[in-house]
């Protein structure tokens, strides 16, 4: 084989692979919005109450964002072809213990190891990225991410409520388990990398970490239900507090920490991890329970109730790759700041158009989702190039922890205040079966729930327009210089 065909035949392999990267994108944030779409379905199914599908999301969230930082020292020993490989396969087994489980525990085992292969995913191929690809194509490829975590979003509530709705909500789980293999076969043919470095683990940093977000998650799904100044949910806080402290004091001196305290002295470094945390929290609370409103408030299929997002995902999915092409020129601290500001401005809009009817409420989801859309063609390479090389792994693994576990805070908060304050309008049973859409709009008054969802609007609009002066102040775009 001649040199020319070899360089040929290597960049056919990359470019095989990056489908296969792009898939697996698609794949994780469809395992979120997928069966978030379906939780009412699964819960008069297998006879759960509405705490108990929280999880369903919540684990795999869960387990994602708690081994993301350990993902990413496996990936740079294995290898990240190697790693991607072997998560989708493991992806693909969580999968089908979903399609084949009896009952609730044997659900969630199936969805936490889907959250365990995720964070192997997902470290490995940014990882990839970030390690093999440099310049335009570097830029191009995050793009490509962006767009495909977009389209995952997207396509979740729609694709999955005409499965559950066609064949039942085990089909969903059907569909991820094909898309991971095909995604493994995909990335098998990536070119090989620079040989894998020897990274040293945390094991004691990982464990604190996990306990902390145990912690905080636990909170709020027992406050839910006893009150959030009762004494197991106190404990908890308090236990939360405590291994935040801990977690700060085991990383300033481990001697190889999982998270990196120097980075923080970067202000733009720290402005992007923060970031998903006003962007992602409400975007995938949203996402999660906003079906159970269309389902319980207009009396929506959850087909029709997928339907009903595509005003907010669409935006998701289509602006990463418009705003690439515009980010060397108007400069990442621009799309950055501007991303929660407009998000802000459409949740304050659904605050008041859920008052007005389903039509203005579509439009206000436009907007908010046109806002977070923009954060999402810049995201992932911000957080990869505003550190030097050497400390790319760290900076991934610290952004797509903060990712994660904003997603996973996000949920667990608004699916208890969601709980919690219906439960202050309406009687337990009823407050309890409109937090899984399982009570049609003709048998309930709406006041409680519109008033609900006000609050959940208003009070994410409220940390988006904090955040956006914040970042404005924050990000400097000279630091991105060196791509």
């Amino acid at each position: 084989m001649t040199h020319e065909n070899l360089i040929q035949e290597t960049g056919l392999r990359q470019n095989i692979g990056i489908v296969g990267i792009c898939l697996s994108a698609v794949l994780l944030p469809f395992s979120v919005t997928g069966p978030g779409v379906a939780l009412g379905d699964i819960a008069r199914d297998i006879g759960s109450g509405p705490l108990a599908s929280q999880w369903i999301i919540n684990i795999y969230n869960f387990c994602f964002a708690a081994l993301m930082f350990s993902a990413g020292v496996l990936a740079s020993r294995m290898g990240r072809r190697p790693s991607l490989v072997a998560g989708l396969i493991l992806f693909a087994i969580g999968s089908l213990i979903c399609v084949f489980a009896p009952g609730m525990v044997v659900v969630l085992i199936g969805r936490g190891l889907q959250g365990v292969a995720a964070a192997l995913i997902l470290t490995a191929a940014v990882q990839y990225i970030a390690i093999t690809l440099a310049g335009d194509k570097q830029r191009f490829v995050f793009a490509m991410l962006g767009s495909s975590f977009g389209a995952g979003l997207a396509i979740g509530p729609v694709l999955s409520g005409g499965l559950v709705d066609l064949a039942g909500w085990r089909s969903v789980f059907v569909l991820c388990a094909s898309l991971a293999l095909v995604a493994a076969v995909s990335v098998s043919v990536l070119p090989k990398e620079p040989a894998p470095v020897a990274s040293k683990g945390d094991l004691l940093g990982t464990i604190v970490f996990t306990a902390a977000l145990a912690s905080v998650c636990g909170y709020f799904m027992v406050a839910a239900d006893q009150g959030f100044v009762s004494l197991i949910p106190m404990l908890l806080l308090l236990s939360f507090f405590a291994a935040v402290w801990a977690f700060v004091a085991v990383e300033a001196r481990a001697p190889f920490p999982i998270v990196d305290l120097s980075l923080f002295r970067n202000g733009t470094f720290l402005a992007v991890v923060l970031q998903p945390f006003t962007i992602l929290t409400a975007f995938a609370a949203i996402l999660v329970y906003m079906p159970t409103y269309f389902q319980s408030h207009f009396g929506l299929s959850v087909f029709d109730s997928g339907l009903a997002l595509l005003p907010l995902t669409i935006p998701v999915f289509i602006l990463p790759m418009l705003v690439n092409l515009i980010s060397a020129r108007l400069g990442r601290r621009w799309i950055l700041s501007l991303s929660p500001f407009v998000m802000s401005i459409g949740l304050i809009g659904c605050a008041i158009a859920i008052y007005m009817g389903f039509i203005w409420l579509e439009v206000a989801l436009l907007v908010t989702g046109i806002g977070i859309g923009m954060a999402f063609g810049v995201m992932d390479a911000a957080a990869a190039t505003v550190v030097p090389v050497n400390k790319v792994e760290v900076a991934t693994g610290m952004f797509n922890s903060a990712r994660l576990v904003s997603e996973t805070v996000g949920i667990s908060v608004v699916g208890s205040v969601l709980l919690a304050l219906l439960r202050v309008y309406y009687d337990p049973s009823v407050a309890d079966s409109l937090a899984v859409g399982a009570v049609a709009s003709s048998d309930i008054l709406d006041n409680g729930l519109l008033l609900t969802w006000t609050w959940i609007f208003l009070g994410f609009a409220a940390l988006g327009l904090l955040a956006s002066f914040v970042l404005f102040r924050c990000i400097d775009d000279q630091v991105f210089e060196h791509e």
